[in-house]
C-alpha cells in the first residue's frame, strides 16, 4: 500500500478528528514518522488517553516538514524532496486525496513549515534547509507561492516551525548565532520577528531547535523536542514568560498541531 492508497482511513479518522475537536476541544494531533510509515493519532489533553491510530505507508523518500489540521478536518502535509532540483509539495486528505505541488520556489528552496491563515497557507522558506529564509503566501488549492515583501529574516539565524493561535498570532522559534534556541513572535502588522524568549530545559538555554511547536486553544505553547539527544522527540509545555520548557507526556512525536 501507498500513501493515498490508505488515504481513506485517515478520511475516516480525519472525520473524528473534527467530531472530537468540537466537543472538548483539548485534542492534541500528534504525527511520527518511521522509515517506511507515518502514524497519526488523538492525544486527549485531560485524560491523556491516546486513541485513533492511523498509519500511513510510505513509498517515498520525501521529508516530511509539517502538518497542520483544518476546521473541516482536512489535514495538510508538506513534503520535500531534497536532489539536484528540490521538489516541494503538499499532501490534501480527507474524503478525498489530493498531492499538490509547490510552484513559484527556487531550485534550492525547501519549504520548512506551514501554518493556515486567512483561507491561504504562510510559509516558512529555507535554501537546502539552512539559512537564509522567507516567508511565502501559499494557495492550498492550486500550489502558487508567492514571496511576501517588506520582511527583512535574520540572515544567519535557523528559524523553525510556525504555530497559529486562535487570535491570529504567530509564532516560531530561532536558534540563533549565539547558540540558543529562541520564541519569536511573527508579527503581520509591521512584517517583523519579535524576539520574546530563550527555551530553556533543566535551567540550561535550549542549545538545539525543537521539531515542532503548536498553540492549544487555551493559548497555551507545547513543542516537541529532543533536549537529552535521546533520539527521540518529546512533547513539553512552553512557559511564554520563562522559556522554560515542562514535559508534557512521555509519548514520541515528531509533530504536533490542534
Amino acid at each position: 500500500m501507498n500513501l493515498f492508497s490508505t488515504a481513506w482511513r485517515l478520511g475516516l479518522l480525519l472525520s473524528i478528528f473534527s467530531t472530537v475537536q468540537a466537543q472538548t476541544n483539548e485534542i492534541m494531533h500528534g504525527l511520527q514518522t518511521t522509515t517506511s510509515q507515518v502514524i497519526l493519532e488523538n492525544l486527549d489533553l485531560k485524560t491523556g488517553k491516546l486513541s485513533d491510530q492511523v498509519a500511513l505507508d510510505l513509498t517515498s523518500v520525501a521529508r516530511f516538514k509539517s502538518f497542520l489540521t483544518l476546521p473541516d478536518g482536512t489535514v495538510i502535509l508538506s513534503q520535500t524532496n531534497v536532489g539536484k532540483i528540490t521538489a516541494n509539495h503538499l499532501l490534501l486528505v480527507n474524503s478525498y486525496r489530493r498531492s499538490v505541488p509547490i510552484l513559484g520556489l527556487g531550485s534550492k528552496d525547501t519549504l520548512e513549515s506551514i501554518v493556515s491563515n486567512q483561507g491561504m497557507l504562510l510559509g516558512l522558506v529555507a535554501q537546502r534547509e539552512i539559512p537564509p529564509f522567507h516567508l511565502v503566501k501559499i494557495n492550498p488549492q492550486t500550489g502558487l507561492a508567492q514571496s511576501l515583501v517588506g520582511w527583512q529574516l535574520p540572515k544567519d539565524d535557523y528559524l523553525g516551525t510556525l504555530t497559529r493561535c486562535g487570535d491570529g498570532t504567530i509564532y516560531g522559534t530561532s536558534l540563533q548565532r549565539e547558540g540558543f534556541t529562541h520564541l519569536v513572535q511573527f508579527d503581520l502588522n509591521t512584517r517583523q520577528i519579535l524576539p520574546l524568549v530563550r527555551l530553556q530545559w533543566a535551567n540550561k538555554p535550549l542549545s538545539h531547535n525543537v521539531r515542532s511547536l503548536a498553540c492549544a486553544r487555551d493559548r497555551q505553547l507545547y513543542v516537541t523536542a529532543d533536549p537529552d539527544f535521546s533520539g527521540h522527540n518529546h512533547v513539553f509545555q512552553v512557559n511564554a514568560e520563562t522559556g522554560d520548557l515542562t514535559p508534557f507526556a512521555d509519548i514520541t512525536y515528531d509533530h504536533i498541531n490542534f
